[in-house]
């Protein structure tokens, strides 16, 4: 258990230094607000998800196994694949209760952080 929770601060501090860096600055998901309400009063706020990323305000999930489907040809495939949801941790304005949101997972982060800049093509 020592070493999943090691790995888990591993991989947070990895997204924190990649958010404060810029890498996930070329993201919509991550750079526009999105509403969030809360379960307990109902009050809504916006957040942006890179804002909490870069303030640590979030937990890595434990991964969870599940099933994708992908087209072969004229049949469909079903695989098994591991997602690690990120764990958003907002404070409701009006009653201070926990809001969390799971909005992309750890691999959405990482193929992110593993893309090449942006383009640098520029079509007529």
């Amino acid at each position: 258990m020592v070493a999943a929770e090691h790995e888990r601060r591993s991989v947070k501090d990895r997204i924190v230094e990649n958010a404060k860096s810029g890498v996930f600055n070329g993201s919509p998901l991550l750079t526009t607000p999105h509403r969030a309400t809360c379960e307990n009063c109902g009050q809504t706020l916006d957040i942006v998800y890179l804002d909490y990323l870069k303030a640590g305000k979030f937990n890595i999930a434990d991964p969870q196994a599940i099933e994708t489907e992908n087209p072969l040809g004229a049949f469909m495939a079903s695989e098994q694949e591991t997602v690690t949801q990120v764990i958003v941790q907002a404070i409701c304005e009006r009653c201070e209760c926990p809001i969390e949101e799971r909005p992309f997972t750890v691999e959405y982060l990482n193929h992110l952080a593993s893309r090449a800049g942006p383009s640098t093509n520029m079509w007529a």
